[in-house]
């Protein structure tokens, strides 16, 4: 059955992703809009971790199934347990990262029970890697059990121990391929009549075509413009996939605004919105808002430096932002210009009296105040604590805030929810234990403000799983990528992940998920365009083979030159300027002169800067 038809009838679709839920949904409303429909029932789409977590909550609720007393970890308590075991193990002193290493213990300690591999399995291996694991996962065992307690990667487990039988019926979308663990609830839900089969689209004459880009930039340029066109012909969901996203996303967004609006670009342009969605969320911690509040408690906690300073000084996100701002500037010309390199809150609060910024004077007096005889606490009270320090410093600032910047603030404050929530796992800090956790959840938590929908979807291969297009491009499909190397984990012994199935392991696990994959590209849109880049700086690169192995699809060369961006027109269509020769200055007379050797040195070195230092006695910004 179709999965629109599916939704109408209240079918909870269970997706691989969150990226492919919110496509469903949007997707969904398109549908209803199409049939006519002011309103409609909002789909059932969620994740498959999201809608197992929600029958552990109902279950624990109504007490319906056996062992559903444990409540459920979140992401930040697991990972801070993990840290902590880790840390404190006798292997700890011989790790170069204990942190990146309880990330790592976590990921295999996933794949175990994906994998259905008994813990004790490890217990057979005497390498230095298998026995820490094992360790290391015994204590996490012991620990949840004193906080009866259960985390997200076991909740398969409790779903089958349990006997859960979904109330209504599912289906699933975007699982090429499933782990054991969920394959066996699938099937047994399946054979009692829970799950339904969703059909696959039948696209009807579909253009394939094979396209070599000179190189990376230029494959980028190629897909902007020809998702351009295709909007420009009547497309109303474009998608461009990129493997390494996350890495080029400012490239990406800069490129597809030269594509799609270059006029964005002007200074007196305003904000234009751009049909485009580069579906790459950034970490909490990079906004500028969340920066600034982190920055607050920064110089509440240690002393920092006057860059750390500075940046205060400028920020708008304080009291006294716009309206202070001249003073302020002159301010930190004139911290420039100090020699100490120490300051926090109550060096502010110096600083704002000489250099008569009043407002900020103020708000550093009120922080003062409240930061005297602060001690340790718990979680909880730290975030009650960290409220109040904002509150006083004015924080988010005294100008209206964007929509983004309004979601951006709710993310925030649900962040800071979480950290509150920390309090069975970490017992009571200082202020600036406070600090470092706060910072690693915000580090940890993607967020990306929602947009009205838009023509084109920008998208890596991991999340685009399920998604359908009008039209898609797919890049970056060299022989390096596609297929993967081969990445077993490095902590379970690789004979035990070649007999539990995980691909990542062999290297035919490998190329049966690289053709998978590409399988799937080519079947979710009427027209797809592959592409691949021929070098690599000095590197040549190579054509993955699987690309040769498509029946139907038409191969070619791009133009060794792409169609024109806006930085290649702005500079070919520069003006040409009026040239004068102007290379004697006025005479300096005698008793003016100064310098010295220095005036030798500087004219040695670039002799505009001799001339503005010497003669116009100009001086460079600290």
């Amino acid at each position: 059955m179709h999965l629109y038809s599916l939704l109408d009838q209240n079918v909870a679709v269970l997706t691989a992703s969150r990226r492919l839920a919110h496509a469903i949904r949007l997707g969904y409303a398109r549908h209803a809009q199409q049939q006519g429909l002011s309103a409609w029932r909002t789909p059932r789409a969620l994740p498959w971790s999201a809608w197992l977590r929600q029958q552990h909550v109902e279950a624990r609720a109504s007490g319906s199934h056996r062992a559903t007393r444990s409540r459920v970890l979140t992401a930040t308590q697991a990972r801070i347990l993990w840290d902590d075991i880790v840390a404190g193990s006798r292997t700890a002193r011989d790790l170069l990262n204990p942190s990146n290493a309880a990330r790592l213990a976590a990921r295999s300690w996933r794949r175990l029970h994906d994998y259905l591999i008994p813990l004790d399995r490890l217990q057979t291996f005497d390498t230095p890697e298998a026995q820490a694991l094992y360790a290391w996962c015994r204590e996490f065992e012991r620990r949840c059990a004193a906080l009866d307690a259960i985390d997200e990667s076991r909740l398969a487990q409790w779903a089958h121990d349990s006997e859960l039988v979904p109330s209504g019926q599912l289906a699933l979308a975007g699982f090429d391929a499933m782990p054991p663990a969920m394959t066996r609830l699938v099937e047994r839900w399946r054979s009692q009549g829970r799950v339904v089969e969703v059909e696959a689209p039948l696209l009807q004459g579909g253009q394939i075509e094979v396209v070599a880009a000179d190189d990376a930039t230029a494959e980028l340029d190629l897909a902007a413009e020809w998702a351009r066109d295709r909007v420009a012909a009547g497309a109303g969901n474009v998608g461009v996939i990129l493997a390494d996203l996350a890495a080029r996303r400012e490239e990406v967004r800069r490129v597809f605004e030269d594509a799609f609006l270059p006029t964005a670009r002007q200074t007196s342009s305003g904000s234009l919105p751009v049909p485009v969605v580069v579906a790459a969320p950034a970490p909490m911690s990079e906004y500028p808002m969340v920066d600034a509040a982190l920055l607050v408690l920064q110089l509440a906690a240690r002393e920092c430096t006057s860059v750390d300073a500075g940046r205060m000084l400028r920020s708008p996100f304080i009291a006294g932002g716009q309206s202070e701002r001249a003073p302020r500037a002159l301010a930190d010309l004139r911290l420039r210009e100090e020699q100490r390199d120490r300051w926090n809150w109550f060096e502010l609060e110096r600083w704002a009296g000489l250099t008569g910024c009043d407002r900020l004077l103020q708000v550093a007096r009120d922080l003062n105040n409240l930061l005297r005889g602060l001690g340790s606490a718990s979680a909880s009270e730290w975030t009650e604590r960290f409220h109040a320090v904002w509150f006083a410093v004015g924080w988010p600032g005294d100008r209206t805030l964007t929509s983004a910047e309004h979601q951006t603030l709710e993310k925030f404050h649900g962040v800071l929810a979480e950290f509150g929530a920390l309090d069975a796992v970490t017992g009571r800090m200082t202020l600036q234990q406070a600090l470092v956790c706060l910072r690693d959840l915000l580090n940890d938590t993607q967020f990306e403000p929602e947009t009205a929908s838009a023509a084109v979807t920008v998208i890596d291969s991991t999340t685009s799983a399920g998604m359908l297009f009008d039209a898609l491009w797919v890049a970056g499909l060299d022989a390096d990528r596609l297929p993967a190397p081969v990445n077993p984990d490095p902590l379970i012994p690789l004979e035990v992940q070649r007999a539990a199935g995980i691909p990542e392991a062999t290297a035919s696990g490998v190329l049966q998920q690289a053709t998978a994959q590409l399988r799937r590209w080519t079947n979710s849109a009427p027209a797809v365009v592959l592409s691949w880049p021929q070098r690599d700086g000095d590197i040549e690169l190579v054509r993955s083979p699987l690309l040769g192995e498509i029946a139907g699809a038409a191969h070619r060369a791009a133009q060794s030159t792409p169609a024109a961006s806006l930085r290649r027109v702005l500079f070919e269509q520069r003006p040409t300027l009026q040239a004068i020769r102007d290379d004697r200055a006025p005479p300096l007379p005698p008793r003016e002169a100064r310098g010295g050797a220095r005036t030798i040195e500087l004219q040695s070195r670039c002799a505009f800067r001799a001339q503005a230092e010497i003669r116009l006695r100009a001086e460079r910004l600290p």
